[in-house]
């Protein structure tokens, strides 16, 4: 079950298991998104 999950975050762009740099951008973003959320 866990390959199908991270599979699936794979092909949607959410896990960037490689690219660290990438994964830690995408990450940070997710956070100011969670974060601005609350202010709506």
């Amino acid at each position: 079950m866990h390959e199908q999950i991270a599979a699936y975050m794979v092909v949607k762009g959410w896990f960037h298991a490689w690219d660290t740099n990438e994964q830690i951008s995408l990450d940070l973003n997710n956070i100011n998104t969670a974060l601005n959320v609350a202010t709506l």
